[in-house]
């Protein structure tokens, strides 16, 4: 009786066992069964996509008619100008793993009953030149004074190369031929012109896609005054005011009164100069109306009273 308890316990041990193994690990035989012979036949052909490579695409392995849960059965070792990448067994190899100018291989293997003694060494990808990116441009005219108006560039590099730009200016839709360089002088512009730059990026191998700045009207660009009427009048009864204006081409400039006291006087640099009347009896109030305009149309207005007293030698 103990000989048949003991046979009947080891033949039910051997049976959990066998369920036990073969609920508890991947069925490989069903994982790798195809139409015709077993899925290391598609390991054979193995490849690395995409063929064109770049910094800024992840690289995988790919096998021919292989369905998705099928690479689960799949082992990979990556190796990147023929050093072994340690400690990253995946199908997919990420961003940040290569750079321009490596090539990649990988060696690909089965696990479970069907691998191979040898792995299969896929043809190598070299990672090309990735072509620079322009990002946002704009056309400037306001950040600093100067006669030109600037195209400003924001452009991004995936294998980080220093970029160069060409430039195209537009006005009005019509390339104003011989302009290459980043500036464009204002002067051959008009009030209302529309302005902007094409701009293209190269890193010395490849280049962007041609991008067209943010456009400007010219004109919104006017003139402002900094300067402060004075309060005071010298003691020969004469006002002198200097005025000052930032402007894109401060050259350009033109001064003028729209209103004024009989006599006073604005030149083209922008000194006034009023020799006050004969006093008398009481005070009174002057308007005075200054206009700046630029080469481009643009202006800027500065208004302020003068009150003069038959006594006094200070406006007030």
């Amino acid at each position: 009786m103990l000989l048949k308890a003991a046979l009947a316990l080891l033949i039910a041990g051997v049976m959990a066992f066998t369920f036990y193994s073969f609920t508890s690990r991947p069925d490989y035989e069903v994982g790798f069964q195809m139409e015709q012979g077993t899925l290391h036949a598609k390991v054979q052909s193995s490849e690395i996509y995409p063929k064109s490579a770049y910094a800024n695409n992840a690289l995988q392995i790919k096998m021919q008619n292989a369905a998705k849960e099928e690479y689960l059965y799949i082992g990979v070792k990556w190796f990147r100008n023929g050093q072994e990448i340690y400690n990253y067994n995946e199908p997919k190899l990420v961003l940040g793993k290569f750079a321009k100018g490596d090539q990649i291989r990988a060696e690909v293997n089965l696990l479970g009953p069907e691998a191979l003694d040898e792995p299969v060494v896929t043809l190598p990808v070299t990672i090309l030149n990735t072509p620079p990116q322009i990002v946002e441009a704009s056309s400037d005219l306001k950040s600093e004074a100067s006669d030109v108006i600037f195209a400003r560039v924001n452009a991004v590099d995936a294998d980080r190369d220093q970029l160069r730009y060409r430039y195209k200016w537009y006005i009005n839709g019509s390339e104003v031929k011989g302009e290459t360089k980043a500036t464009l002088n204002v002067a051959k512009c008009e009030k209302g012109d529309e302005v902007y730059a094409e701009i293209v990026a190269t890193d010395g191998l490849d280049e962007s896609q041609p991008f067209k700045a943010e456009a400007i009207t010219i004109g919104s660009n006017a003139p402002e005054i900094t300067s402060t009427p004075p309060q005071v009048i010298g003691k020969d009864r004469k006002y002198v005011y200097q005025v000052a204006a930032n402007a894109p081409d401060p050259s350009s400039l033109t001064y003028a009164l729209d209103t004024a006291p009989e006599g006073m006087t604005i030149d083209q640099t922008g000194r006034i100069e009023w020799q006050l009347p004969n006093p008398e009896v009481g005070e009174r109030v002057f308007q005075v109306v200054i206009r700046v305009t630029d080469s481009t149309g643009g202006e800027a207005v500065q208004q302020f009273e003068l009150a003069v007293t038959a006594t006094a030698s200070t406006t007030e």
